[in-house]
């Protein structure tokens, strides 16, 4: 579970302290997959699913933060790095944008 990964890493990260061995936990939200396609056999939910007004991350984006976060300083640790499209907030859920709150 994402709770034990989060646990694991900052164990590790104990662990290790003191060795120069940096642990770094990515929290990606939405990215284009074919995860839904494969988890989902209903093509209605499937469609609920995948078909919102937030566009996806890509892999490019999540490899991008890989690369920030092994090409930093050795005095730096990023620790821990949550990665969301811009319109989403937290677990799937949305931000709805002005406008359309407005309507």
């Amino acid at each position: 579970t994402k709770g034990a990964i989060h646990k694991l890493s900052r164990d590790l990260r104990m662990e290790l302290q003191g060795t120069g061995v940096r642990v770094t936990e990515i929290n990606p939200g939405r990215v284009i997959s074919e995860f839904y396609n494969v988890a989902i056999d209903d093509d209605e939910k499937l469609k609920q699913t995948v078909q919102t007004n937030c566009e996806d991350l890509i892999a490019d984006d999540i490899a991008d933060a890989i690369v920030y976060c092994v090409s930093a300083p050795w005095r730096v640790n990023v620790s821990q790095m949550e990665i969301l499209p811009t319109e989403q907030t937290y677990g799937g859920t949305q931000f709805v944008p002005f406008e359309k709150r407005s309507q």
